[in-house]
C-alpha cells in the first residue's frame, strides 16, 4: 500500500507535472485540468493545492526562481574570471533546460500580456534579476580590465541574452532532439569574440562617471530599499542596490526589503566583503541588513523598559572618540532622546521598522 504524500510532496509533484507539460504545449494551452491528469487527482483536488491557474503558473517561476538562483550563486562564489563565470552560468543553465525542456517556454512567455498579471509580474521579477546578475559580471569583468574598456556592459549583456534565447528557441523549434549543451560552445566563443574587441562599444561621450569625494559626516548611514516596486515595473534593481551602498557611509547599515530570498545577490555582496543578515519577515517578504565593513556592533534594547535604553545609549554615546559610531536596536522611535544627542553635538540617523522597533546610528563628528 502507498504512503499518502504531504501537502508538500503533492504540491511538488503538481509543480513537476506542469513543467513536463510545457516541452510539449505552449503556457497559453497549459490548463489544470490536464495537471491533475497527468498527476492522477481530480481537478478539485489540485484546486485545493493550487486556488487557480495562475497560482500554479507563479509556482512554476518561483521553483525556476530557487534553481537558477543555486546556479547563480555558484557563479559568484566559484569562478574566478569573467570568461569563466559566463560559461559556468551556460552549463548549469543548458543542463537544467535539458533536464526541463518545458522552462524556455516559461521564460520567453510574453511578459508583457495582460492576463494573469500576478505570473505576468513574476516572470518579470525573475528575468530582471537575472539580466541583473550578467550585467554585474560584465562590468566587473571590464573594471578588472579582463574586458575592454569601450565596452558597454549593458549592450553586451542584451547580446548575451539574445544568443541565449534564439539557440534554445531554434532547439526547441528542431524538437529538442539534442542536448542544448552542445550550442553552449558556439554561443560563448561567438560572444567572446565580439566582446574582445570592444563590441558593442560604449557610444561617444558615454561611459561610468568617477564619484565625486563626499566626506563621511554628509553620507547616509542608514539606508532603505523596497525592491518591489522596481521588480514590477521589470526593471533591474541591482544598479539602484549598488549606487546606494556605494554612496552609504562605510559604519552604516543597507535595509533591503524583497518578496523573496535572493539568493545570488547576497552571494554577491557577501564576495564584495559585506556583512548579510537575512530574515523572512512573510510568506512573500524577505528584510536583508546589508552591514558596512566599518559598521560598529549593535546594541539591541529592545526588550529593555523606559527609561533604560536611552540611559543605556547616552552611557554609550560618552565614549564615542571623534569619527566613531553606535548603532542600537530600541523598542520605539525615541524621540526624547534626539534632544539630548542634539545637546552633545551628536550626528544621529533612525529607521522604523514595521513592528514599531527602530533602529538607530549615532556618530560624533571628526
Amino acid at each position: 500500500m502507498k504512503s499518502r504524500l504531504s501537502a508538500g510532496e503533492r504540491r511538488q509533484q503538481i509543480i513537476e507535472a506542469a513543467l513536463d507539460l510545457l516541452a510539449g504545449t505552449s503556457v497559453e494551452s497549459l490548463s489544470t485540468r490536464s495537471v491533475a491528469k497527468l498527476v492522477g487527482v481530480s481537478q478539485p483536488a489540485l484546486f485545493r493545492h493550487f486556488l487557480s491557474r495562475e497560482a500554479l503558473l507563479c509556482a512554476l517561476v518561483e521553483h525556476t526562481r530557487e534553481n537558477l538562483a543555486e546556479l547563480t550563486t555558484l557563479v559568484f562564489s566559484k569562478q574566478a574570471n569573467t570568461r569563466a563565470a559566463l560559461t559556468c552560468l551556460l552549463d548549469g543553465l543548458f543542463a537544467y533546460v535539458e533536464k526541463h525542456p518545458g522552462v524556455p517556454r516559461l521564460l520567453f512567455h510574453n511578459a508583457a500580456a495582460r492576463q494573469e498579471p500576478e505570473f505576468h509580474k513574476a516572470i518579470s521579477r525573475l528575468l530582471s534579476m537575472q539580466r541583473s546578475l550578467i550585467h554585474e559580471l560584465i562590468r566587473e569583468g571590464r573594471l578588472r580590465e579582463e574586458l575592454p574598456a569601450q565596452l558597454d556592459p549593458e549592450r553586451a549583456t542584451s547580446f548575451f541574452l539574445a544568443l541565449v534565447q534564439g539557440e534554445l528557441l531554434q532547439w526547441q523549434l528542431k524538437g529538442a532532439a539534442e542536448s542544448p549543451l552542445h550550442y553552449k560552445n558556439s554561443i560563448m566563443n561567438f560572444f567572446w569574440a565580439g566582446v574582445m574587441q570592444g563590441e558593442p562599444a560604449l557610444k561617444e561621450g558615454e561611459g561610468e562617471s568617477e564619484e565625486a569625494f563626499v566626506p563621511l559626516e554628509e553620507r547616509p548611514s542608514l539606508v532603505e530599499l523596497d525592491v518591489c516596486p522596481i521588480l514590477d515595473k521589470g526593471k533591474d534593481p541591482l544598479q539602484t542596490i549598488t549606487g546606494l551602498l556605494s554612496s552609504m557611509a562605510p559604519d552604516g547599515m543597507f535595509l533591503l526589503s524583497a518578496p523573496f530570498r535572493p539568493s545570488p545577490l547576497i552571494q554577491l555582496l557577501e564576495s564584495r566583503g559585506y556583512v548579510v543578515r537575512v530574515q523572512k519577515i512573510a510568506n512573500k517578504e524577505w528584510e536583508l541588513e546589508v552591514v558596512g565593513e566599518l559598521a560598529p556592533e549593535i546594541h539591541d534594547y529592545r526588550e529593555l523598559e523606559a527609561p533604560e535604553p536611552l540611559q543605556k545609549i547616552l552611557e554609550g554615546v560618552e565614549t564615542l572618540a571623534p569619527g566613531q559610531a553606535m548603532m542600537a536596536r530600541v523598542p520605539r522611535v525615541p524621540h526624547p532622546l534626539f534632544v539630548r544627542l542634539k545637546e552633545r553635538g551628536l550626528h544621529w540617523e533612525v529607521v522604523e521598522h514595521k513592528d514599531g522597533t527602530a533602529l538607530l546610528h549615532i556618530r560624533r563628528s571628526t
